[in-house]
Parts: C-alpha cells; structure tokens; sequence
C-alpha cells in the first residue's frame, strides 16, 4: 500500500493514519459499550424475572401453609378451641 506522493509526506500519512485510527477505536469503543450495557440490561431483566418468581413461589407456599392449618383447625376443632383468658379460681368451686 502506497500512501505518500509528492503533495503527501511520511509525516502527514502519519497523522491520517493516526486520525483513521482514533475514529475506528472511537466506533469500536461505542460499541463495546453499548454491548456491555445491553448484557447489564439483560441481566437486570433477568434478575427481577428471578426475584419475582422467588416471591411468588413464597407466596403460593405461604397460601398453601395457611390452607394447611385451615383444614388442619376444621379437623380438630377441639384442639384448637378458644381458651378464654381468666384467672384460675383460688376458693373452692361448687359443681
């Protein structure tokens, strides 16, 4: 490749070169970064995705305890009656 003539020196084909060079990186730069902001994007998504699907699974676990114990109250409804909150008689009961 020849790039000097007579109107072109060594020198300014080392400066044209360097120029070429700085834009080609500046391009090349821009899309490295926009690369890189695409995969955090990307992962971002993905680590709510994730973070929604923990919460949901919790929640339909926490559901599914609470239609347990439901059904686990109906069951045995003596086990789990109220016990009122009043103080043991001291004196003497009369049946």
């Amino acid at each position: 490749l020849h790039l000097t003539n007579d109107l072109v020196d060594d020198e300014q084909v080392s400066r044209i070169l360097g120029t070429l060079w700085d834009i080609q990186n500046a391009k090349d730069v821009q899309r490295w970064n926009a690369c890189r902001n695409k995969e955090t994007q990307m992962a971002r998504a993905l680590a709510e995705q994730a973070a929604e699907e923990l919460a949901q699974q919790q929640h339909c676990l926490h559901e599914e305890e609470e239609a347990s114990l439901t059904e686990e109250h109906k069951k045995n409804k003596a086990k789990y009656a109220p016990v009122l909150d009043v103080e043991v008689p001291s004196g003497p009961t009369i049946l």
